[in-house]
């Protein structure tokens, strides 16, 4: 049966020191299925460390409430770690953990994707991280030390004498180990409901506090490495619409879409259930956004209690240009408009990250502007300047309208008001049979000729209409 361990309530696993973990400044790797039990969660995953009086090495992998990642090593008086930015890694769904050194390079994969990583200390990798201390899971035995203790499911822990590829990883989080896998130093993946050591070691881990077991445990196989990207962004009438070609992996049942301030505070938010795989993902955001803030818009796919990396992030353009005004010169219409401020900032979301920061406004790069005849809409006109000309004479008696907005790359700002055209009235013009008129008609009004024998006019008389 296919369990996790829950740990809460401060409860945690140890581990008693062995010489398993002894790997001094060689490579090594721990792994680890995780689950917070609630977003911005936070705490150790694994951790092998003393206090600092005591001068031994040690290692240390955990979670910040942002969802950053950080990997330290210490040998006694150094330290050297290297953290991730922001990610998804504890928002309640099952993520796969990889923390690696190999020489003195140190990396952190998530869900099987190499993230990016800033790396500094007091030392320099690699650094001896030999001690005789426990190995922990689920707490840190440095009490000084920040994020602490974990809350959530851990479904299976394994730590390598050896820096695991890109590929091993991969492999690693798409089926249980056997045990016996060369270089494999610990392995607990709690499907006996307990802390046995599936691997040569033999190192059982003690349960402390609070711990529980439950099934099913971690989606083994069943991750979601690949984000969606927008193809089309557009808000007006307090509805923004996004669509995007379908993440095309066998756990997406549906995607999370979320607006952002530039601050990183979610404006608003919604889910779309749409496990297709071809063709187009589309959603309907309902909500009026404020005009005065820089926004953006991303999605990533979900599944059955796993969830895949944020997409890149679009600007939303809510600036409705004004000034609208229509003019023509008798063969073309022309419209012309003001300019609208930049659109909010874009924020490239790459991989697992979940950052939020924006990397400078985008200047509204372009407009479409749409001529109705009618109240039929035509066929938009696009363009960088703040002018659309539409050829054609206008013909009498026909209401014509034009609406603009602003446009990024992918995204569409809401309509402005729909401005006036020019208008020719549509006369109809009555004569005799010697071609002299009697009557002149228009939408406004009738006007009609009289006129003696030698075409002389006598009377006029107008009816309005």
């Amino acid at each position: 049966m296919d369990y996790a361990a829950i740990l809460s309530a401060g409860g945690y696993f140890e581990a008693p020191a062995n010489a398993a973990y002894q790997v001094g400044v060689g490579d090594f790797t721990i792994e680890a299925w995780i689950r917070t039990a609630t977003a911005a969660s936070s705490g150790t995953i694994v951790g092998r460390q003393g206090k600092k009086s005591m001068r031994q090495g040690g290692f240390r992998l955990y979670v910040k409430p942002d969802g950053s990642v950080t990997f330290h090593t210490n040998d006694g008086v150094n330290l050297y770690e290297v953290s991730t930015p922001v990610s998804t890694v504890n928002d309640g769904y099952w993520h796969h953990l990889a923390a690696v050194r190999q020489g003195e390079a140190m990396k952190v994969h998530l869900d099987g994707r190499a993230m990016p990583g800033t790396g500094g200390g007091r030392g320099r990798s690699p650094l001896n991280v030999n001690s005789d201390q426990r190995l922990t899971i689920g707490t840190s035995d440095q009490g000084e030390e920040p994020y602490q203790l974990f809350t959530g499911s851990v479904g299976s822990v394994m730590f390598w004498q050896a820096a695991r590829d890109p590929g091993q990883i991969a492999a690693d989080l798409g089926a249980p180990l056997r045990g016996d896998e060369e270089r494999l130093a610990g392995y607990w993946n709690f499907d006996r409901q307990d802390g046995t050591d599936g691997s040569r070691a033999g190192n059982g881990l003690q349960a402390v506090g609070t711990i529980g077991y439950a099934t099913p445990g971690p989606p083994l196989g069943r991750v979601i490495t690949e984000a969606p990207a927008f193809t089309s962004i557009t808000y007006d009438q307090d509805v923004l619409h996004a669509e995007w070609p379908p993440v095309a992996q066998d756990p997406v049942t549906g995607y999370v879409v979320e607006i952002l301030a530039a601050s990183g505070l979610r404006v608003a938010n919604g889910q779309v259930a749409d496990g297709r795989r071809t063709g187009t993902v589309t959603t309907d955001l309902q909500g009026r956004l404020p005009l005065d803030t820089a926004l953006t818009v991303r999605a990533r796919a979900i599944g059955d209690a796993v969830s895949g990396p944020w997409g890149p992030s679009r600007p939303v353009v809510t600036a409705v240009p004004s000034g609208v005004l229509v003019t023509t010169d008798g063969t073309v219409m022309t419209a012309r408009w003001q300019a609208v401020p930049s659109a909010a900032g874009s924020t490239e979301s790459t991989g697992n990250t979940g950052s939020s920061e924006a990397a400078g406004a985008v200047a509204i790069n372009g407009y479409t502007a749409q001529l109705a005849t009618d109240g039929v809409w035509g066929e938009p006109a696009g363009g960088t300047a703040t002018r659309a000309d539409f050829p054609g004479t206008p013909a009498p008696g026909t209401i014509y309208r034009v609406r603009v907005r602003a446009r990024t790359d992918a995204s569409s700002g809401p309509w402005s008001p729909a401005a006036p055209g020019p208008y020719l009235r549509n006369q109809v013009v009555e004569r005799d049979g010697l071609g002299r008129v009697r009557r002149v008609a228009d939408e406004k009004s009738a006007t009609s000729y009289s006129q003696d024998a030698l075409g002389n006019i006598t009377s006029i008389n107008t009816v309005a209409r």
